[in-house]
């Protein structure tokens, strides 16, 4: 059995106040997944200094210069061996397909839009239908991992 640690974080352009913490949880677990949202004004590359305080792991970063909240990232343990970056041009997704010995998952960070929540649930939906983006994601990787910023509700705060 596999013990994989989940984490998600929404850094709020303070990436600096999460570096021990993302240390710990690192150190702790050898099989850590970290997902982040809105690491701030970064560059292309992501926070170099978030990049440098964690080496050895891996920090996989989607980041766009017209928006500094709507970028996502990742931060794998030094065990995961990446084999598929996908980063959708918003910079508000990011997946990964990983692999440790003969698990290989398929993780991704999301930023979701703020108030999702006040569009509520599709009139119809049926769960017996996948999509095609679904297909091609699940195709070579039956096991999937979310995390995102689920916080940002304004119609729950306002009800």
């Amino acid at each position: 059995m596999m013990d994989i640690s989940i984490f998600s974080q929404n850094l709020r352009s303070k990436f600096k106040y999460f570096v021990a913490e993302f240390e710990t949880l690192l150190y702790q677990n050898e099989l850590a997944i970290i997902f982040i949202q809105d690491m701030g004004n970064v560059g292309p590359d992501g926070p170099q200094e978030l990049r440098q305080a964690l080496f050895p792991h891996t920090l996989i970063t989607n980041t766009i210069p017209t928006n500094k909240s709507r970028n996502t990232g990742i931060i794998l343990h030094k065990n995961w061996e990446v084999s598929k970056v996908l980063k959708h041009v918003s910079g508000g997704l990011t997946g990964v397909e990983i692999k440790n010995g003969n698990t290989i998952l398929f993780a991704m960070s999301a930023y979701l839009p703020t108030a999702l929540d006040a569009y509520g649930m599709p009139e119809s939906f049926d769960s017996t239908k996948e999509s095609d983006a679904k297909k091609r994601l699940t195709r070579s990787t039956p096991l999937l991992l979310s995390g995102s910023n689920l916080t940002e509700t304004g119609y729950l705060a306002a009800t």
